[in-house]
């Protein structure tokens, strides 16, 4: 049962005839537009079918593999995981200039932070939710593309994806460069924030979908959020 306030049929119909009306009164000059509309459909389409999740998850499985995934159990650890990485990182976002210079205090948030992540990291092996591995890859990822200024921070990124942090490098690293991937909203630890989110929110629905189909119970918010996302079906 998929989980949308209009089925595919329904939709197209309705788009087609919407289309087909606005043909006639305004003539061809719509026929460009017309002809994108359609492509932009035909791609929602493609993103909604199994296939298409099927090809994504064996992609998304290159980067994060393990056993016994999609249970109940490893999605909610997923979900409380990512839910502490959102947080430990959230608070290094908006550490302000008394919390940078206070470098003790600032290199026991960041191991904290580390550990966080590569609990994350540890539990995405055991997800079988798109939405959550697809957040994790782009977490990973942009790790890997700030893995030279982090270095230099005294963080180094593994080829296992996990963070390792030298404190005393760190605590002698220079404060601008320590400023630019700490603090703010769009710094290492703002982007990694949002991601995490991401993957706790699809890793917590995705044990609602493998529960329900398990017990045949959903909640009623579980039931909203799913009906307005393409990944995670019943």
């Amino acid at each position: 049962m998929a989980l949308y306030g209009i089925n595919a049929y329904m939709s197209n119909s309705y788009y087609s005839s919407l289309l087909s009306s606005g043909s006639k009164k305004y003539g061809n000059t719509n026929a460009n537009s017309t002809s994108e509309l359609y492509s932009l459909m035909k791609r929602a389409d493609m993103v909604r079918s199994k296939s298409y999740q099927k090809s994504m998850m064996e992609e998304y499985k290159k980067v994060f593999s393990g056993n016994d995934t999609g249970t109940v159990e490893s999605e909610k650890n997923l979900s409380a995981a990512a839910k502490k990485l959102s947080s430990s990182a959230s608070a290094l976002a908006v550490s302000g200039r008394t919390e940078l210079n206070n470098r003790d205090a600032l290199a026991e948030k960041v191991q904290t932070f580390a550990d966080d992540y590569n609990a994350t990291v540890d539990a995405l092996q055991k997800s079988g939710s798109v939405d959550a591995l697809k957040n994790g890859v782009y977490m990973t990822n942009t790790a890997k593309a700030y893995s030279g200024a982090l270095g230099r921070i005294g963080i180094k990124v593994g080829s296992d994806n996990k963070l390792t942090l030298d404190k005393e490098a760190f605590k002698s690293a220079d404060a601008n460069a320590v400023k630019s991937i700490l603090s703010g909203s769009y710094s290492f630890t703002g982007k990694t924030a949002d991601k995490a989110s991401g993957i706790s929110r699809a890793a917590g629905l995705k044990a609602q979908v493998v529960s329900y189909t398990e017990n045949g119970t959903l909640d009623y918010s579980t039931m909203l959020s799913l009906s307005s996302m393409f990944s995670e079906r019943i």
